[in-house]
């Protein structure tokens, strides 16, 4: 995640800084599972993106 908590603007937020550096991350480590063709709509569509761990009570306050 990035610093400060929730600093992902959206692709339609104009002068909102630079966090493309996150999604570059992201698609590259995710490539090997969700192919090449996937990893490149996580580089270039921006969005919001959540996991779901079934079995455990995990929350988190920032998840709004």
């Amino acid at each position: 995640d990035t610093a400060p908590v929730n600093f992902s603007p959206q692709n339609t937020t104009l002068d909102a800084g630079d966090v493309q550096w996150v999604f570059e991350t992201q698609s590259v480590g995710w490539e090997t599972w969700i192919g090449s063709n996937a990893a490149g709509k996580v580089d270039h569509t921006s969005g919001s993106y959540s996991a779901i761990v079934s079995g455990t009570n995990l929350q988190y306050y920032q998840n709004f």
